[in-house]
């Protein structure tokens, strides 16, 4: 089956100089999918809306040539048209409209591929006005596609992007509620229920699939840890969203209670200044701020670590705690992220169940003293494998290229944008 991947931001791959400028979890995820949707002999081909480039080999997928010259070639009225309407009715800055401007000029000539090479299926990954262009590509040519939410961006103030996105990503499902061809994923049952919620049904067509953990060879040498000492690691830009203010005053806690403490928190990530000056006003010791580091090193951590631990109030999947658990490490995580249900395993993980510093405490100290066996965390982190993922991915991509058209005609398409933008 010939399958075009679709992203609505970037692709990284470190080996290439025209996608170094993506290092985002998003395009690090669309690296992934681009290695394993090719794993069963698939034919994929990777466009984006952020890469300019004279195209590669990307794991098994070719990332095809995109130039200002490919994209001028193959403009189109009809995508100016649209491009205009947006910057028409959406209120929006001058950059963004000029941005808008340069996903439509992409739909076009996404259009031209499609035509050109005549595949089977668009996988569309992410919402907003980047993934409007896509749709109109594959309604114009009666392609069908699948739509993948890698997280939600209307549930939250702290996600910055445009009104009209976070209109779509509801409305999109509620337009969908009885169109069978309107097959999406996202990477949990909590990310689905909450859009089931928004439809008020629950919808056949919202497939959960859980992002894969891909730990590459390339573990660098990093922290000796010494013999009596027990780690915690706390993966990802420091945030108000990851909430790790909350794991730093709950590791003190912990520590406050023990005559002599031999655990250290390895906090691992960037924008950690002002989380770190507040570590050393507030007197907290054995905390240990890394900054944004190479993957290689982060695998070092897990290496040596005794738990993991993520405090997030928003969360769609949880990718640290996978990573952790393919090490045979155990973690402590709230009940209340999106991806509990996927991600908790009694022998993996104890829960906190509130966001208090004293449940955060409990939770950590009872993971440090309870005896966990790696080898059932590592064979639970199996079911987050590339070939699992890549099998679940395909299926619901096979079932979409069986359609003979798009979910939504051109002038369905314009009905979704007009209510999205208000109008």
């Amino acid at each position: 089956m010939k399958i075009l991947l679709a992203s609505s931001n970037g692709i990284y791959d470190k080996c290439f100089d025209d996608t170094q400028r993506e290092q985002t979890g998003f395009a690090i995820m669309q690296r992934a999918l681009a290695g394993m949707l090719p794993l069963f002999g698939d034919d994929v081909d990777v466009i984006t809306h952020s890469n300019f480039t004279r195209g590669h080999k990307i794991g098994g997928s070719n990332l095809l040539k995109r130039t200002w010259v490919d994209m001028f070639m193959h403009i189109k009225p009809f995508y100016l048209k649209k491009a205009l309407y947006f910057c028409k009715y959406d209120k929006m800055p001058l950059k963004i409209k000029l941005r808008t401007l340069m996903y439509f000029m992409t739909g076009a000539y996404t259009e031209h591929l499609i035509k050109k090479n005549r595949y089977a299926v668009v996988h569309i990954n992410g919402i907003g006005t980047s993934s409007v262009a896509y749709m109109y590509a594959c309604a114009r040519t009666n392609t069908p596609y699948v739509l993948t939410l890698h997280g939600l961006i209307s549930f939250s103030d702290e996600v910055k992007t445009s009104e009209f996105s976070k209109n779509l990503e509801r409305e999109f499902f509620r337009f969908n509620k009885d169109n069978l061809q309107a097959i999406s994923t996202v990477i949990s049952t909590g990310i689905k229920n909450k859009l089931c919620g928004v439809v008020g049904a629950d919808m056949d067509t919202i497939n959960v699939i859980c992002n894969p953990v891909i730990v590459s060879n390339d573990v660098l040498d990093g922290y000796v840890k010494p013999a009596n000492e027990k780690v915690i690691v706390c993966v990802g830009n420091v945030s108000t969203r990851k909430n790790q203010k909350l794991v730093v005053n709950a590791f003190a806690e912990m520590c406050s209670k023990q005559k002599n403490c031999n655990y250290k928190l390895f906090i691992i990530g960037g924008r950690e200044e002002e989380l770190k000056q507040y570590t050393i006003e507030k007197g907290i010791n054995n905390v240990v701020f890394t900054g944004s580091v190479e993957r290689g090193e982060v695998y070092s951590y897990y290496g040596i670590a005794d738990l993991c631990i993520m405090a997030s109030v928003d969360e769609g999947f949880g990718l640290s705690l996978v990573e952790g658990y393919s090490f045979g490490v155990p973690c402590v995580m709230p009940s209340a992220i999106d991806a509990f249900e996927d991600l908790y395993n009694e022998d993996c993980c104890v829960p906190a169940n509130d966001y208090e510093i004293e449940t955060f405490a409990s939770a950590m100290e009872q993971a440090l003293n309870k005896e966990w066996d790696k080898e059932k965390i590592k064979n639970f982190s199996k079911k987050f494998s590339e070939q699992e993922c890549a099998k679940e991915y395909l299926s619901v991509l096979r079932k979409a290229a069986k359609f003979d058209s798009a979910p939504f005609d051109i002038q369905n398409l314009d009905d979704l944008v007009s209510t999205c933008l208000g109008k």
